[in-house]
């Protein structure tokens, strides 16, 4: 658990299924993650869940309100590379707490969990070049662009640019 005044990250508890369970069932949010949105039921929660927590090459966390300790989102590090000091990137914010400081919090918890206990040099990120927000974000958070896959992702009958990005932590 690691945590500043507002945000708090730690391990998945029970009481986070439900919020997990609206979150991965948001069509239009997990769009914008680039994830597949499919019917999820509490015991699919359950076993996305295990398969992320057994992953040697990734963490996970919930992003919670520090106060009440309500879930408001979720972050990992995937596919870590100890031996070249990288790793990728991934956030969730449920939209209804979006601007609210949150992601910035958690994501300098984060890079620093990263480097301290990984010793993390640099840190991957994709998103889809249209995400403007999510893209805006990223910047103030020191991240540069580093390409573009041409129509690399399909989603709505059409393909859609991704964005490569990265930051030296």
């Amino acid at each position: 658990m690691i945590q500043t005044d507002k945000t708090l990250l730690r391990s998945p508890m029970p009481e986070d299924r439900e919020f997990l369970l609206t979150t991965r069932n948001n069509i239009t949010l997990q769009a914008m993650l680039m994830t597949r949105a499919r019917p999820n039921t509490i015991s699919k929660i359950d076993f996305w869940l295990k398969q992320k927590l057994s992953d040697e090459y990734a963490v996970f966390f919930i992003i919670a309100d520090a106060t009440c300790n309500f879930p408001v989102g979720f972050i990992q590090l995937v596919n870590m590379d100890f031996i070249n000091r990288k790793c990728e990137l991934g956030i969730c914010i449920d939209e209804q707490y979006h601007g609210k400081g949150y992601a910035v919090d958690a994501l300098n918890l984060l890079e620093a969990y990263a480097k301290e206990v990984f010793n993390i040099h640099k840190i991957l990120l994709s998103v889809l070049a249209k995400n403007n927000r999510a893209i805006q974000f990223y910047e103030k958070m020191m991240y540069r662009s580093v390409g573009i896959l041409e129509e690399n992702f399909y989603m709505n009958n059409e393909f859609h640019n991704v964005l490569l990005m990265e930051k030296i932590i």
